[in-house]
């Protein structure tokens, strides 16, 4: 998952949390993220995940895009990155991981480690 901030535009301060790819930003209705800040065409940018290369970002040809002051057509992300397109521009991040539970994990490795000692006691006595 990935978090967007926006820093500005219409929508500034909104922080997403991005969870499906691909994820477009654009204009139009079909888009992820629907801006309709000047200079934002529809499926502006692109995100996508590649398992060989991680977090993907392309903005649509026709169209201009920045990341952090640098033009791009196809671009890997890393945290902390400033997209700039049109009047708007937004930060990239990871998004904090969501602990798993681990109460299950736990309860079975206690009855296992129960199970033994008693299993070894019983040995223990059987033998003598």
């Amino acid at each position: 998952m990935i978090r967007l901030r926006i820093l500005s535009g219409q929508k500034k301060g909104a922080d997403l949390l991005v969870r499906n790819f691909p994820y477009t930003i654009g204009r139009a209705r079909t888009d992820n993220l629907r801006l309709e800040d000047a200079g934002v065409w529809d499926k502006h940018l692109t995100f996508s995940y590649d398992p060989d290369e991680g977090l993907l970002l392309q903005h649509n040809p026709k169209a201009l895009a920045m990341l952090n002051k640098e033009t791009f057509e196809k671009a890997r992300l890393k945290a902390g990155d400033i997209i700039e397109f049109g009047a708007t521009r937004i930060q990239f991040w990871l998004s904090e991981m969501e602990p798993r539970n681990l109460k299950i994990r736990e309860r079975l490795t206690w009855a296992a480690l129960i199970a033994l000692a008693l299993a070894q006691i019983t040995l223990f006595i059987w033998l003598n």
